[in-house]
C-alpha cells in the first residue's frame, strides 16, 4: 500500500463512520417497509462507493460485506456482521467488540452521504498522488517531461473530474431526513441513560440522582483537595463495578494509589472510630521504612484496592493531550464494549500543539471533550486551576457575610463558562477554617455554580468534612455508609480477619 500523505487516523475515522452509516441502512432492513429516504441513500451508497475506495484493508472487506447485504436488502446487526466478516477475514477479523463499537460509531444514517462523499474523494486524491508519483518516478529514469505529461496528465485530470458531491435533497426529502432525525432522538429517549452515582449522597441529590452525559468541571485553589475529591468519586463509581478512565498528568500512578490506599485505611467498616489505625499517603509510599505490623495491613488495603477498585478504575498518567484521551475511550469502548466515565486532572496541563494563545487553547479542548461525552453518551470530570486574584477572595456571600468563588474565578474561564453543563467550585467553608485543623479535619463548602438541566447551588453550598491525612472527605448531610454493595462481603471479611489478629 502507497504511503498516504493523509493520517492514517483520519481515514480510519471517516471509514468506520461510513461502515456504521451503511450497517444502521442495513438494520432498517429487518422492518422490510418502504422507506424512501432509506432507498435513496442505498442506491448512491451502490452507485459510487467501491472496495478500492477504502484505505484500510479490514475495511475493504467489511464494505464488501455490507455492500452484498444492501443489493439483497438483507438484514445484518453487528453480531451478524462479525459472524460474517469472521468466515472471510478469518484470524485478520477484529475482535468482536469493535463490532460492536462500530455500530455505536454514528448515531443516524442522515450523515451518511457526507461520509461517503469524503470517502470517496480521500481515494481520489490518493489516486492522482499515485499517478503524480509515477510519472515523477519515469521522469527520473529518463523519460522526457513532454512523454510523462502525455502519458500521466489526462489520468489526472479524469480523476479530479471524478469528484464526488451529492445534490441537495429535494423539498419532501429534505422534511423527511428532518423527521429521521427527530425519530433517532425519540428513541435516544427511550433507550436506558444511567446516573452514575458519586457516592456522596448530598451531591447526588443535588446533581439529579448523580453524574450524567455531559461536562463536568470542578475548580479550587492548590492545596484545598480537589484531586483527592475527584479520586475518592473514582473509586467509588469503580467500586459499583462501573468502568473509570483517570487521566493523570501531574500525579503518578503511585501516588494515586498510595491515596487510595490510605482512604481505604481510614474507612474501614467494622470499627466504631473512624481512622483509629488510618495510614497516611507517606506511610504507604515509605512502606518499607515502618514495622511489620503495619506492612501485613498495607497488604491487606492492597489486596482490597485490587478486589474492589482496580478492575474498573484504569489511571493513564503523564502527558495528556485530549487525542489521546479520545483515542483511550475509544480504546476501552472497542476493547470492553462499554463506555467509561472520564475523569481528567487538570484542564490546563493538557498539551496542545502550536504556541496558540492559552485561552483559545482551553476552548478548543473544553469543544471536544463535550463532543466526546457526546459521542459516548457518559460523563466527562474535569479539574479546573483559578486564576490568582481567587487566592485572596475579595467577593461577599450576601446571606453569611462568606468570600465565595465565581465563575470568573476560573483560569481562561470563556470556554469553560460557556462550554461546560456543571460548574463546582470547592473551598474552605470558613476562611479560618485552614488554621484550626487540630483535629485532623477541614470543613468544605462544595458550590455548583453553572447546573445546565438543574439547578445551581451558589449562596448554599455542600458542606463536607475533609480528614486530609487520610485523603477521606466525608459528606455531612447524610452518615450513610457509602458502599451498600452486598459484594462487599468478601471486603468486609478481609476487614474483621485483621482486627482479629490485631486483638
Amino acid at each position: 500500500m502507497m504511503n498516504d500523505p493523509l493520517t492514517d487516523s483520519k481515514d480510519k475515522e471517516l471509514e468506520e463512520a461510513l461502515l456504521c452509516g451503511i450497517l444502521l441502512l442495513t438494520i432498517r432492513n429487518e422492518k422490510n417497509e418502504k422507506d424512501e429516504f432509506k432507498d435513496k441513500l442505498t442506491n448512491k451508497i451502490l452507485k459510487h462507493i467501491n472496495e478500492s475506495d477504502f484505505y484500510i484493508d479490514i475495511h475493504k472487506s467489511i464494505f464488501k460485506i455490507l455492500k452484498d447485504a444492501l443489493k439483497k436488502k438483507k438484514y445484518l446487526d453487528n453480531i451478524l456482521l462479525y459472524k460474517e466478516a469472521k468466515k472471510v477475514l478469518k484470524d485478520k477479523c477484529p475482535k468482536r467488540e469493535f463490532f460492536s463499537y462500530l455500530e455505536n460509531k454514528v448515531k443516524s444514517i442522515v450523515a451518511v452521504e457526507h461520509y461517503a462523499m469524503q470517502v470517496k474523494n480521500l481515494s481520489l486524491i490518493r489516486q492522482q498522488i499515485e499517478a503524480n508519483d509515477k510519472m515523477m518516478q519515469d521522469i527520473r529514469n529518463g523519460t522526457t517531461m513532454n512523454e510523462a505529461m502525455e502519458k500521466y496528465q489526462k489520468k489526472i485530470e479524469e480523476l479530479k473530474e471524478k469528484s464526488v458531491t451529492f445534490s441537495d435533497p429535494s423539498p419532501e426529502e429534505y422534511k423527511q431526513e428532518n423527521l429521521t432525525q427527530v425519530e433517532d432522538v425519540f428513541n435516544y429517549f427511550k433507550d436506558v441513560h444511567s446516573k452514575v452515582k458519586t457516592g456522596f449522597n448530598n451531591l447526588d441529590e443535588a446533581l439529579d440522582g448523580g453524574l450524567h452525559t455531559g461536562l463536568y468541571i470542578l475548580g479550587a485553589t492548590c492545596g484545598v483537595g480537589k484531586t483527592t475529591f475527584m479520586l475518592q468519586i473514582i473509586d467509588n463509581i469503580a467500586r459499583k463495578e462501573q468502568d473509570v478512565l483517570f487521566f493523570s498528568i501531574e500525579m503518578s500512578r503511585r501516588e494515586i494509589i498510595a491515596k487510595s490506599i490510605s482512604r481505604l485505611s481510614y474507612e474501614k467498616k467494622g470499627e466504631e472510630e473512624k481512622g483509629e489505625n488510618g495510614l497516611s499517603t507517606r506511610a504507604i509510599l515509605n512502606q518499607a521504612e515502618t514495622n511489620t505490623d503495619t506492612q501485613e495491613t498495607i497488604a491487606k488495603f492492597e489486596e482490597i484496592y485490587c478486589k474492589k477498585i482496580a478492575p474498573s478504575a484504569r489511571i493513564v498518567d503523564g502527558v495528556i493531550s485530549i487525542e489521546t484521551v479520545k483515542e483511550s475511550i475509544a480504546q476501552h469502548k472497542r476493547i470492553t464494549n462499554n463506555n467509561p466515565v472520564v475523569f481528567i486532572d487538570y484542564l490546563q496541563a493538557i498539551k496542545f500543539k502550536g504556541n496558540r494563545d492559552k485561552r483559545e487553547q482551553i476552548d478548543e479542548a473544553i469543544t471536544k471533550l463535550r463532543i466526546l461525552a457526546s459521542e459516548y453518551d457518559t460523563p466527562i470530570f474535569i479539574i479546573s486551576s483559578l486564576n490568582r486574584d481567587s487566592y485572596r477572595i475579595n467577593r461577599s456571600d450576601k446571606s453569611e457575610n462568606k468570600q465565595t468563588i465565581g465563575l470568573a474565578d476560573f483560569k481562561e474561564s470563556g470556554g469553560i463558562e460557556y462550554g461546560a453543563d456543571v460548574i463546582l467550585a470547592m473551598q474552605y467553608n470558613d476562611k479560618k477554617d485552614k488554621e484550626n485543623e487540630s483535629d485532623g479535619k477541614r470543613n468544605m463548602d462544595l458550590r455548583i455554580l453553572k447546573n445546565r438541566m438543574g439547578r445551581s447551588l451558589i449562596n448554599d453550598g455542600l458542606s463536607f468534612d475533609f480528614y486530609y491525612k487520610f485523603n477521606f472527605f466525608k459528606d455531612n448531610k447524610n452518615e450513610k455508609e457509602i458502599n451498600e454493595n452486598p459484594k462487599d462481603k468478601d471486603e468486609h471479611e478481609i476487614i474483621i480477619g485483621l482486627q482479629k489478629r490485631k486483638t
